[in-house]
């Protein structure tokens, strides 16, 4: 931490400025009928927005010359001086209400208010009439953060952006804190606009910054605070916490409590901006971060008669002998333009399944999916979904050995209906974002295991990603293999790198942003081309560790692009973007179980 680094406590009144140290204590104890609990000195991770410098929105953070007056060029201005706010994007302005503000945010979030509101930004802040540098827009929707329910936080979109680059130098964003609640320790906060000389003062805790009657009412409000040491003086001037960088760059840190002068004399309370991004992000379509990867799983250990490896199921993941011993030359060779993929050899996948899913109408919906037991075959939530509603067992019916789709008289085949389906509990049909796409569909008979049916195994090694981030996995299906949507008679093989979450994110910020769910689901695929499709949905995506092959992901989604067809359109994946997979590890004991008890 460099002398010049430093955080500033924001106002835009007056000029006066005061230092103080920034304390995130977190107090852990039962308080009250609430029986709030939170772990002391609770570790929140630093969020990621973006590489290179992390910052939350381009050009975020810098004030014309390296010094501001008494406007900052984030400050919006609402209606007729009715309320201050902070820009934070070209759409995105943050506000905290003050008591009895004449804004009416809470009454327009409801639609009780139809009025126009308009915010005013850069020198039109204070010049008012006829022409000004800067901006004055309309508001197109008023939204409340529930990260604090009983406060009023509430983030604005405008119903027209700023142009890119913002133009004029009055007008920028300011940017969110990019660092973990560790740094607080080590970073100062100012009073006032910029940083300058000022009067050092103390450190306090949650529990110090006000009374025990107040931590038992409002537990659940205060204890995730953070608590600075003022004067008397500056109660009435407490907006926000802005921490400074030694490039001159400006990160909000928190924002104030609507009745944080309830503290302790010469307290005051904010909110923590850490537990405020995610709901930010949801809510504005311009900002985006890499979704918080969950704590690792340990590794499962499968434990059958003789099995020395903990596989899934005995003999799992082995190709036949036939195939096996013989040298795939394609395995290490350049992957070409099941999207730009090529032919798979007869019997090389004998755990891909074909399920198709009859409708009333006649169509029929195909998907992947991979035996891993001799009656059990994994594939994807939505397979199973027509129209939002569970499709009946018996309307599913599942083939293994199939090679060419064309060909109904392949001799290797095996066929039957399901007997039981069961979907993740997290899955949601209606809910679209494809969270928890995993199921397991039950035989009524045993598959008979041939050199062209095998299962493969489940995954038994840590869940953690970057284990084996950019390792190279299988994937193969009948889905789309071309541009025109094209559907190949024969199996489709390709080969995709597993990326990182963070070079997932980082592909298409806007569409990861919101689809990425680590723990959840990951990315796998290149930008050349080569992709699972239409199709495809349900298959396994598969890694090698020696002889035998083992299930880390099922092909779920991914970004789609418009094609024109004849006079229509429709949508199809677009392979200039990694797809999405259902990570099997996180699902690895349910699957065990329904394995033992089904």
């Amino acid at each position: 931490m460099r002398a010049s680094d430093g955080l500033l406590l924001l106002w835009w009144c007056s000029g006066w400025t005061v230092v103080a140290t920034l304390t995130a204590e977190y107090v852990l104890r039962t308080i009250g009928k609430d029986e709030c609990q939170v772990p002391e000195n609770e570790f929140l991770a630093r969020p990621v927005f973006s590489d290179g410098d992390n910052l939350s929105y381009e050009g975020c953070g810098l004030v014309e010359g390296g010094r501001g007056g008494a406007t900052p060029p984030w400050r919006v201005v609402l209606g007729r001086d009715d309320c201050d706010g902070l820009l934070l994007s070209r759409r995105a302005i943050l506000v905290h209400q003050e008591p009895f503000s004449l804004c009416s945010l809470e009454a327009r979030a409801k639609g009780a208010v139809s009025r126009p509101l308009e915010a005013r930004m850069g020198k039109c802040v204070t010049e008012r009439g006829g022409e000004c540098e800067g901006y004055v827009r309309r508001v197109g929707a008023v939204r409340r953060l529930e990260a604090y329910p009983a406060d009023q936080l509430y983030l604005l979109l405008l119903e027209k952006p700023l142009p890119k680059g913002f133009e004029v130098p009055s007008v920028r964003p300011l940017c969110l804190f990019n660092r973990d609640n560790l740094a607080d320790s080590k970073l100062q906060f100012l009073a006032g606009l910029l940083a300058g000389s000022g009067k050092e003062v103390g450190v306090v805790g949650v529990r110090e910054c006000m009374p025990e009657r107040m931590l038992q009412d409002k537990c659940r409000r205060y204890l995730f605070a953070l608590c600075v040491a003022v004067d008397e003086g500056f109660l009435e001037d407490r907006r926000a916490l802005v921490w400074v960088s030694s490039e001159g760059r400006h990160f909000l840190r928190a924002v104030a409590f609507a009745n944080s002068r309830d503290v302790v004399h010469s307290r005051v309370a904010f909110h923590d901006v850490l537990r405020l991004v995610d709901p930010l992000v949801r809510l504005a379509p311009d900002i985006h971060r890499q979704p918080e990867a969950p704590p690792v799983h340990n590794q499962v250990q499968f434990v059958f008669s003789g099995e020395k490896e903990h596989l899934s199921f005995a003999n799992c993941g082995l190709e036949s002998g036939a195939i096996r011993s013989r040298r795939d030359v394609d395995e290490v060779a350049t992957v070409a333009h099941v999207f730009g993929g090529r032919n798979a050899e007869r019997g090389r996948h004998p755990w891909h399944a074909h399920l198709a899913l009859g409708h009333g109408d006649g169509h029929v919906l195909n998907c992947g999916g991979s035996l891993v037991s001799d009656r059990h075959v994994v594939t994807a939530a939505h397979c199973v979904f027509v129209e939002g509603v569970l499709a009946s067992a018996r309307d599913l019916h599942v083939t293994l050995g199939m090679w060419n789709a064309s060909d109904p008289e392949e001799a290797w085949r095996q066929a039957q209906a399901a007997w039981r389906v069961f979907v993740s509990g997290g899955f949601n049909a209606s809910a679209g974002n494809f969270a928890h796409d995993v199921t397991v569909v039950v035989m009524a008979t045993p598959f008979r295991f041939t050199a062209h049916v095998q299962p493969v195994c489940l995954w038994n090694d840590v869940a953690d990603l970057d284990r084996v981030a950019n390792k190279t996995a299988t994937v193969v299906g009948w889905g789309l293999s071309g541009d025109g949507g094209e559907r190949p008679a024969v199996l489709q093989r390709a080969e995709l790198v597993v990326r990182s979450h963070l070079d997932c994110f980082l592909q298409n910020r806007p569409f990861f942003s919101g689809n990425l769910q680590p723990g959840i689901n990951f990315c796998a695929g290149h930008a050349n081309g080569t992709s699972v499709c239409n199709g495809d949905s349900g298959g396994g995506l598969l890694l090698r560790r020696g002889a035998r092959w083992f299930l880390r992901g099922v092909v779920s989604f991914g970004k789609a692009r418009p094609l024109l067809t004849g006079d229509e359109y429709h949508l199809e994946c677009d392979p200039r973007f990694y797809s999405l997979f259902a990570d099997i590890a996180t699902y690895i004991p349910w699957i065990a179980t329904l394995i033992n008890s089904t």
